[in-house]
């Protein structure tokens, strides 16, 4: 489990994983610049905070078994009564070979102690 501390309303950074947890290679495609739209969360308290940029394009990803791709992403805590514990999860959904979103990927429980 993960846990942050963070103020009502306050970005946070996250570092993100996706592992391939298989026993052969996967192939998969990221956003560029806009990477943080392939995740969401569970929680109507949580959010990811979209970027934006000039050029957004796809990155092929390939992972061999138990390797991991790993990117940062920023939530948000919104409309929190403090103190309080927040538990999300969140999902990322990989594109995949012709642009075709997969099935959503999800983590395991985080928790966000708001203050």
């Amino acid at each position: 489990m993960t846990r942050a501390t963070v103020k009502d309303s306050e970005d946070f950074g996250m570092l993100t994983a996706v592992r391939n947890t298989g026993s052969s290679e996967v192939e998969m495609r990221v956003w560029s610049c806009s990477y943080s739209q392939q995740w969401e969360t569970d929680s109507r308290s949580v959010r990811v905070k979209p970027t934006s940029c000039r050029k957004n394009y796809l990155t092929k990803i390939s992972l061999a078994p138990g390797q991991a791709y790993e990117k940062a992403i920023i939530l948000s805590v919104v409309d929190v009564t403090r103190p309080q514990s927040i538990h999300f999860r969140l999902a990322f959904t990989p594109v995949m070979e012709g642009g075709v979103a997969a099935q959503p990927i999800w983590s395991q429980e985080i928790t966000a102690e708001v203050q």
